[in-house]
């Protein structure tokens, strides 16, 4: 007797949200936390520290990408993205009210390292969501 598969239920919209708003929630929680000195975007050392973690994005994201149903992936990974940017530009704005601990010398570096990761998660998902 053969097994019927059922196929694959859509994933909630309101499901990615939450887990693009935890995921921004905890890095922002992660760095707040974390001493000024051992910022990427920090220094000589800031840099290659930025380059690392733009390529963890890429690699995340793709990792991500292809966890979601096919039918799924490019809404998914969009509702995921956008919370975090949008959150992230109001943490630019108002740096010295969420990172107390920090210069807010590093509000712009912190913008333009989000922004660009962020470019980087795009630019995966519009390359990899529909393989």
């Amino acid at each position: 007797m053969a097994t019927r598969v059922q196929p694959a239920r859509p994933t909630s919209s309101f499901t990615f949200l939450l887990v693009g708003i935890g995921a921004w929630a905890g890095a922002t929680i992660g760095l707040r936390v974390l001493p000024e000195a051992y910022w990427p975007v920090r220094g000589g050392a800031g840099l290659p520290a930025l380059f690392l973690l733009v390529g963890g994005l890429v690699i995340a994201s793709v990792v991500l990408i292809q966890r979601i149903p096919r039918p799924d992936r490019f809404r998914g990974a969009l509702l995921i993205i956008i919370p975090g940017m949008a959150a992230d530009a109001g943490v630019t704005q108002w740096f010295a009210l969420v990172f107390p601990h920090v210069s807010p010398q590093l509000a712009a570096p912190f913008g333009a390292a989000m922004l660009s990761g962020y470019a980087v998660m795009l630019l995966v998902t519009v390359l990899f969501a529909e393989r």
